[in-house]
């Protein structure tokens, strides 16, 4: 066989074992986490907590023909604050999928190792964000959190895609001026979060600038002003602050909590 034929040949060969580079796209929703929680001291970030989902999605953008490793690594001191769950697969094939190494408590990183002859392009690889916990370290406003995420090759443990990056975690701060409603309103629910034990709420808020969003809160048409606070039976536990500021509620609920304080009038 001519020399030039041979090399085509091989070449073609290890084309069909796997192609170089195999990109990847990673997704993740990232938490605002209020710089009130995180100035002096860690914080445990359960994501179960969060009336948002933030599910952690690496995707490959090609077809990998042999066995290999999926990895994430977290930055910044951040560590996971329980075991992971092993991801769930969105594939036409069988993916078997196993955690070789971390992936527990106070660990960075986690290693999963993926058994299957042939991964199609588009299969995607989710961490459910309800099965999350993250330790975050103490930090300052405007810091972020990332998280990497690439494919291994098993043999020779070469990679074989470029690493992917997401930001995982910011760090705002609660009720900024450009938040969507007033920011005395804003400040209002802030204390009631502070005063009723917010952190230990079984529906907790994703403390973001769009507090229309966060569980129980209902505002105008607009998601202009409050109407509503509906959080009954959610574990409050505390003193009801002063509500005068929120001038639009029409609707408070705060039934089957331990709750004291003087009910405002609504208007």
């Amino acid at each position: 066989m001519p020399i030039i034929k041979r090399i085509v040949s091989i070449l073609s060969i290890l084309t069909s074992i796997i192609i170089l580079p195999v990109y990847a796209s990673l997704t993740v929703n990232p938490v605002n986490l209020s710089i009130d929680k995180v100035e002096n001291n860690g914080y445990s970030l359960d994501f179960n907590t969060l009336s948002t989902e933030h599910d952690i999605t690496y995707c490959t953008e090609g077809i990998i023909e042999q066995n290999y490793y999926y990895q994430l690594v977290l930055t910044n001191g951040v560590t996971w604050g329980k075991q992971l769950n092993l991801p769930l697969v969105d594939s036409s094939v069988d993916v078997v999928v196993s955690r070789i190494s971390g992936g527990s408590q106070g660990d960075d990183s986690v290693k999963f190792l993926i058994q299957s002859p042939s991964t199609p392009n588009g299969t995607c690889f989710s961490l459910l964000g309800k099965d999350i916990v993250l330790n975050i370290p103490q930090a300052i406003l405007g810091e972020e959190f990332l998280i990497e995420a690439f494919f291994e090759e098993a043999s020779p443990n070469d990679f074989v895609n470029p690493a992917e990056t997401a930001s995982l975690v910011k760090i705002i701060e609660f009720c900024a001026s450009d938040t969507e409603i007033p920011q005395n309103e804003c400040e209002t629910l802030r204390e009631l979060y502070s005063a009723a034990g917010g952190n230990n709420w079984l529906d907790n808020w994703n403390l973001t600038q769009t507090p229309c969003d966060w569980a129980g809160i209902t505002c105008d048409l607009d998601n202009s002003h409050v109407t509503a606070i509906e959080l009954s039976d959610n574990n409050l536990i505390g003193t009801i602050p002063d509500l005068s500021p929120l001038t639009n509620l029409q609707t408070l609920d705060l039934s089957n909590n331990q709750l004291t304080g003087k009910i405002p009038e609504l208007s």
